[in-house]
């Protein structure tokens, strides 16, 4: 359920990074949450129609008068972030309560945290929690005025950044953060969808166990070079309905009356997952398989998309 926030706090983090800190309208207390944790918010597009955005809590612990997000300015997105940055002191926005898709693992004797951009968000609010208690924290950013909370990252005990310039080589040394995976040691990361993978990747080739990797995307992706617009066919109801650039296979279920299943929307969970009846899906998601991928008979509606002109989906 959606309840009105107030603004009451909007500070720049970085360029392109405000934070926002949202306290309840009514008056009432605030629901509960731990590091980890996300709200959605009700956004404005551009075109009129409203959006729901995830954003990761920032809070320290105790912090309990407001939740505290970062939103970073997207130059080529679909609309959300611009209306969230056109916020100020006294808007009132609707917000959901938090969710903890990607929670620590209070058993853990050791936190492997790795946050690219303004994945720092819920990798800080990890940081915060642990207190330093057996955390390691790699922050990586094009530069430092663009890497929100850099100074407090910076001063946290075993912290450290990169600043890449935008190349990938200049970046974390993946290989080496991973090496050697312990018992009881966790790995955590959250940013860009190369960063996940790659950092994914060499984990898993180091050995370490899928229960010990722990991820979360930073949003949807935005519009790729080469999207344009196709027809999703939904066989069961009969309906069918053009897929636009900037909008995605589950956002035109909804728009045309479908009721269909999803929780992340950001290609992680699975929920949304749908039988694909003909036609070659772009895969954009990180919870199919390789194997899943490469067969086309499943696909992730709320990121994917098609690479032909038709898609008959069995929804």
């Amino acid at each position: 359920m959606l309840r009105p926030m107030q603004v009451v706090e909007a500070v720049q983090r970085a360029e392109a990074v405000r934070e926002f800190a949202l306290a309840p309208a009514d008056g009432r207390h605030l629901d509960g949450f731990a590091a980890g944790a996300h709200v959605e918010c009700e956004v404005r597009l551009p075109d009129g129609r409203s959006g729901m955005r995830a954003y990761s809590l920032v809070n320290a612990p105790g912090e309990i008068d407001a939740y505290r997000i970062a939103v970073a300015l997207s130059g080529n997105g679909r609309g959300g972030s611009r209306f969230m940055h056109g916020l100020g002191v006294g808007d009132t926005i609707r917000v959901g309560s938090p969710r903890n898709d990607f929670p620590l693992v209070t058993t853990a004797t050791e936190s492997l945290l790795i946050a690219g951009g303004i994945g720092i968000t819920p990798i800080l609010a990890m940081a915060r929690a642990l207190g330093g208690r057996g955390a390691e924290i790699h922050y990586a950013g094009r530069h430092r005025a663009a890497m929100a909370y850099a100074d407090e990252v910076a001063a946290m005990p075993g912290a450290r950044l990169v600043c890449d310039g935008g190349d990938p080589a200049k970046g974390l040394d993946l290989q080496a953060l991973v090496a050697g995976p312990r018992e009881g040691r966790h790995l955590y990361v959250c940013g860009p969808r190369p960063l996940i993978a790659a950092t994914l990747a060499a984990a898993r080739a180091a050995g370490w166990p899928d229960a010990r990797l722990h991820f979360e995307l930073f949003g949807a992706d935005d519009p790729q070079a080469g999207d344009r617009p196709f027809t999703a066919v939904f066989a069961r109801s009969g309906k069918t309905a053009e897929v636009p650039v900037g909008r995605t296979i589950l956002e035109v279920m909804e728009a045309i009356g479908l009721d269909p299943l999803f929780d992340c929307r950001r290609g992680e969970c699975g929920i949304c997952v749908t039988d694909v009846i003909e036609g070659e899906p772009d895969h954009r998601d990180m919870n199919l398989s390789e194997r899943e991928k490469r067969a086309g008979k499943l696909i992730c509606t709320c990121v994917s998309r098609a690479k032909g002109e038709r898609l008959v989906l069995d929804a």
